[in-house]
């Protein structure tokens, strides 16, 4: 029996696994091909063989049968030469080396044509095989695509700028080379770095893109980046200034950025915010976002004056400050009765110590003084204060209780008055005085006035002294307590002193 053996030659191509064929080890004692493609074949084959020549196609022999059929043709070459053609011995046994039979034609690709590339499409075409490669992305291996080139690659520059190539990942995006060298990496330049975020520097370190966050206050799309590492925003404005001075996107009148939620500009966030008025008494204030300069006493020096302080103008700076209130506890009509007026024996609101009554009516036409026969009229109505005018020792006081107000610093006392005498002389001891005293009826400190008969009128003129009393007193110690205003008087034997008192007015001043 005779047969007939092709042998193909293998290779290994880009992309392709190992691939080894071997002879049909029934009638082959040796013959394999390693992946390289070489072809290795037994020298001797069964007797009655027909002669074999080898070649990198494969091998043909011209088989010879008993009856010396011719064999087929051989399209064969040993190491890549010309085929050689055999014929069948005529005896039927086994040439060495046949002579030719006739010429052959490739009758079909008999080994296949798979190429062990998953990047070409294998056919055979006309007896020969065809690799034709795959459109590009086409998948291959493990994870891997073709290229146009019918390379299985790792990845493909498929998309524009930075955006992800074929067969990357998010965070190296980019494929830089061709065939088997592509590779993927996160960026070649700074140009490969683009987060599109305007508050961030975007910039290629060692294959990767590193964003820096920019300075707050730095410009952007719609206003200023607020330099917040990790949360990187263009925002309307950033605090980038101290005290008053003007943050980032705001303006001259409303200068502090308020960082928080939505990020807005306001007059201040703080007192600190506030720019002085140059005013030594103001502080300045942030009240609801809105500045206010606050006049602060405390901030001015003491006048030495309870009732005229230094206070804060919030334009002048400090200045004295009158801040007293008068407050009437006598007067001629209604308070106090100080004309006298209402009620005789005692007089209204007053009391009366002495051996005769003090107030007196004296009408329109006047009363009779002691020292003279010239009638006396009263200095308002017609009613008056009479102390004096007799010719014995004698004391007489009027006095009247008076609360003073809280704060009260001091008492003005006034009163008209018309002293008459018979003598001036020394040796007349006739005296008046005005004086405070307190809830006990003890005098205050010394008299708040006193006059004698020296000082006292004589003839038969006698006007009347207006504001004869006229003093001022510090009551402070007794401020919110009862004191009594006294007038009071002495008279001895030697001569007649008449002292009239009339239109008398107490006004506290009042300091709180």
């Amino acid at each position: 029996m005779v047969g007939l053996y092709v042998v193909s030659g293998c290779g290994n191509l880009i992309g392709l696994g190992g691939y080894s064929v071997a002879d049909d080890p029934a009638d082959a004692r040796a013959g394999t091909s390693n992946v390289a493609g070489a072809v290795n074949v037994a020298a001797a084959f069964d007797a009655g063989s027909a002669g074999m020549e080898v070649g990198e196609g494969g091998t043909s022999g011209g088989a010879s049968d008993a009856a010396g059929t011719t064999g087929e043709s051989g399209a064969a070459e040993l190491g890549g030469s010309g085929a050689v053609s055999g014929t069948g011995a005529s005896s039927g046994t086994g040439g060495s080396s046949g002579s030719g039979g006739s010429a052959g034609s490739p009758a079909g690709c008999v080994g296949g044509c798979d190429d062990g590339n998953d990047c070409t499409a294998d056919s055979c075409k006309s007896g020969v095989c065809a690799h034709d490669g795959v459109s590009a992305g086409t998948a291959c291996g493990v994870a891997r695509s073709c290229d146009a080139q019918a390379v299985c690659v790792r990845c493909r520059d498929t998309a524009a700028g930075t955006a992800q190539d074929a067969g990357c990942t998010p965070t190296a995006p980019i494929c830089l080379g061709t065939g088997l060298s592509a590779a993927c990496t996160g960026c070649s330049q700074a140009a490969d770095c683009n987060d599109g975020n305007d508050c961030t520097t975007d910039t290629c370190s060692a294959g990767k893109c590193v964003f820096t966050t920019v300075a707050a206050g730095s410009p952007c799309g719609t206003g200023v980046c607020n330099g917040t590492a990790s949360a990187e925003k263009c925002v309307a404005c950033a605090d980038t200034a101290a005290a008053a001075s003007k943050d980032a996107g705001c303006t001259a009148g409303k200068p502090a950025c308020d960082p928080s939620g939505t990020p807005t500009c306001y007059e201040c966030m703080s007192s600190a915010d506030c720019a002085t008025d140059n005013v030594s008494c103001t502080v300045e204030t942030c009240t609801g976002h809105v500045c206010s300069h606050v006049a602060s006493d405390a901030s001015c020096n003491a006048s030495g004056d309870v009732c005229k302080p230094n206070k804060c103008d919030a334009v002048l700076s400090c200045k004295q400050v009158d801040i007293s209130s008068q407050s009437i506890l006598i007067d001629a009509a209604t308070v106090g009765n100080g004309s006298f007026e209402l009620g005789k024996k005692p007089a209204t609101g007053w009391s009366e110590d002495g051996p005769y009554w003090i107030a007196k009516d004296c009408g329109t036409t006047g009363c009779q003084p002691g020292s003279n026969s010239a009638l006396t009229k009263a200095s308002v109505g017609k009613s008056l204060a009479w102390l004096g005018g007799v010719l014995d020792a004698g004391v007489g006081d009027l006095s009247q209780a008076l609360m003073l107000p809280t704060g009260t610093r001091t008492l003005h006392i006034q009163a008209d008055t018309n002293f008459q005498t018979q003598s001036t002389a020394a040796e007349n001891e006739d005296s008046f005085e005005v004086r405070l005293m307190d809830a006990d009826y003890v005098q205050i400190g010394a008299p708040l006035l006193s006059k004698s008969s020296a000082d006292a009128q004589t003839g038969t003129t006698h006007p009347w002294t207006l504001n004869g009393v006229d003093v001022t007193v510090d009551a402070s110690a007794h401020a919110g307590k009862v004191v009594s205003l006294s007038f009071w008087s002495s008279c001895d034997t030697a001569s007649i002193t008449d002292f009239f008192v009339d239109n008398v007015r107490v006004t506290a001043t009042v300091c709180k």
